[in-house]
């Protein structure tokens, strides 16, 4: 791929559908190189940069993702270190360790319709891929509605005595 950007290791048969630059948001840094949709799963490579700050690439087979979409931005002041400030592309894992990955891309939304595209029909027929995507798990809210609560509360802060 690159001098700076790094192929992954791909299994034997894999072949890769899909791939764009994205920063994987850590919870104080984000960390760039490139996310990819292969026929196994999701895969982000980090830079040769982050890499050798002994970051590893993240690996998702598509039998453990539970849902594509993205997260609206998170106005506090720890989001802005970690790419929060931004609308990112969320993918989520059934794997407990894994949860969800966050990822700084161009576009979150079409990015997220194209990974959900790329599934496998047999994984997208499952609960949550395909069609619109809850925001949280269990909340049944959407992204839009995601905005609207994000604008309210914005305008509740911006008020510290709540309109009295």
């Amino acid at each position: 791929m690159g001098l700076i950007n790094l192929e992954p290791s791909w299994h034997p048969g894999e072949e890769v559908r899909w791939h764009r630059p994205a920063a994987r948001s850590r919870a104080d840094r984000v960390v760039s190189g490139t996310l990819f949709a292969s026929t196994l799963g999701v895969v982000f490579m980090p830079n040769r940069l982050n890499r050798r700050r002994d970051l590893v690439s993240v690996r998702i087979p598509w039998q453990q993702v539970r849902r594509i979409d993205t997260v609206a931005p998170s106005l506090s002041i720890s989001g802005r270190s970690s790419g929060g400030l931004r609308r990112r592309l969320r993918v989520l894992s059934a794997d407990p360790e894994t949860g969800a990955e966050l990822f700084v891309i161009n576009h979150p939304e079409q990015m997220a319709i194209e990974l959900r595209k790329l599934m496998p029909a047999a994984v997208s027929d499952g609960p949550g891929p395909a069609g619109p995507s809850p925001v949280g798990p269990g909340t049944g809210r959407t992204v839009a509605d995601d905005r609207t609560a994000d604008a309210t509360d914005n305008q509740a802060a911006d008020d510290p005595l709540g309109g009295r």
